[in-house]
């Protein structure tokens, strides 16, 4: 089975370290693990590929960086014929799977148009996401990318129960819509991998610190758990804008020397690093709908295993 990935995202760097960039190492792992043929289609193609990556094949997309956001924009949108002339080129595929853009339908369409069934991964409220952190210049153009993309997609993926009822505005999408929460590669925590914090009861957070994760959330919550657990710490793995932000909120409340902030971590690095221990420790995450997190019953729950579906 041949499979073409697309990520025309210019935020994603598809071997990088990033979050998103992880993701897509890790869907592809597991497609090609099941016996496909994967080739990937991405604006980021820069750097090496990860262990056991080394033979996807990879075709560049335009990658605009010249000029404003609004500039920016317009040259992504423009990119699309591109894409689909990439695609035409390597083709034929028996599936198409594209992590869902801003700006970018040209997977989507060439599926429909060949018959092939196109399968449209939805990470975020990316719309609401750009108008609100990052500034989106031509929203009504974000607006009719998705509802084309959504319309054309034979079925599209939503990581979390939040994310497809916000698909539930757009009505081509209301039936076609499946939620398939994000999953964790088990071969990283191996069962005998000691905890990284023993003793201690830690609150943990894996992932970058952007204003969308809304970490502020996060210290509100460990500071109403500290009123029943004194002794509890915090764990910050990962870097980005708001940890500036953090650590003075954090040190204005006197809690500084309850928390640890551990800076950027390789991916290979952080099952060392942010193993909760099994039982009673209260690991958090955030993977761009909001805060959560479980108490493990029985056995860890590894960074990143719970989505925003989790009540508790």
């Amino acid at each position: 089975m041949r499979i073409a990935y697309v990520s025309a995202d210019l935020g994603v760097p598809v071997f990088g370290r990033k979050g998103c960039s992880i993701h897509v190492q890790e869907v592809v792992r597991a497609l090609r693990a099941r016996g496909a043929d994967v080739e990937l289609f991405t604006a980021r193609p820069e750097g090496d590929p990860p262990p056991g990556l080394e033979a996807v094949p990879v075709h560049p997309l335009p990658n605009p960086t010249a000029g404003d956001r609004a500039a920016r924009a317009r040259a992504a949108l423009a990119a699309n014929p591109d894409v689909r002339t990439a695609l035409e080129r390597e083709g034929p595929f028996d599936i198409v799977y594209e992590r869902y853009s801003l700006w970018s339908y040209a997977g989507m369409g060439y599926a429909r148009d060949h018959g092939t069934p196109g399968l449209l991964e939805v990470n975020a409220p990316l719309i609401e996401e750009a108008a609100e952190h990052r500034g989106l210049a031509d929203r009504a153009g974000a607006e009719r990318v998705a509802e084309r993309v959504f319309r054309d997609a034979t079925a599209l993926l939503a990581v979390s129960a939040e994310v497809a009822a916000y698909l539930g505005r757009y009505p081509d999408a209301v039936r076609r819509t499946h939620v398939l929460p994000n999953g964790v590669n088990p071969e990283r925590f191996p069962a005998d991998l000691p905890p990284s914090r023993p003793g201690a009861f830690t609150v943990g957070f894996v992932g970058s610190m952007k204003a969308w994760h809304d970490l502020p959330t996060l210290v509100e919550a460990f500071v109403l758990f500290r009123r029943v657990a004194p002794d509890a710490r915090l764990l910050l793995v990962g870097d980005g804008p708001e940890r500036e932000r953090l650590q003075g909120d954090l040190a204005a409340r006197g809690l500084r020397e309850a928390v640890e902030f551990t800076g950027a971590v390789a991916p290979g690095e952080v099952p060392g690093r942010a193993v909760p221990e099994a039982g009673d420790v209260l690991f958090l995450a955030a993977e761009g709908v909001r805060v959560h997190g479980r108490r493990p019953a029985g056995g860890r729950q590894p960074a990143g295993a719970a989505r925003g579906d989790d009540p508790t």
